[in-house]
């Protein structure tokens, strides 16, 4: 399994570190393990995530909706539709706010 330092992953994923360490600050990302030299350490499943978070905002997504969506996905008992609602709910928002500037 491939281990990533903070400025490792934070390049991967295209962002900075100060980025990351907000999104560790609410909750967006999990608090990442930590090797003997106290270096944080990030795995496959962080990157994922990680890139999760930053696709989901490229399409509009607000941080609070993202962490709803993750939230969704962590809970075993979530189902594809409630998913789905939360983006057709952002989709209408979108379509609303195209409508506004017409």
């Amino acid at each position: 399994m491939e281990n990533f330092k903070v400025g490792e992953i934070a390049k991967e994923a295209g962002i900075n570190v100060e980025t990351l360490r907000y999104y560790e600050k609410i909750s967006l990302m999990p608090k990442p393990k930590r090797i003997e030299s106290r270096y944080r350490v990030y795995d496959a499943s962080d990157l994922r995530r990680l890139k999760f978070i930053i696709r989901a905002k490229e399409l509009g997504f607000t941080l609070k909706e993202i962490q709803e969506l993750l939230s969704l996905k962590i809970e075993k008992t979530s189902k594809c539709g409630d998913i789905k609602l939360i983006a057709e709910h952002k989709l209408d928002n979108i379509k609303e706010r195209i409508r506004d500037l017409n």
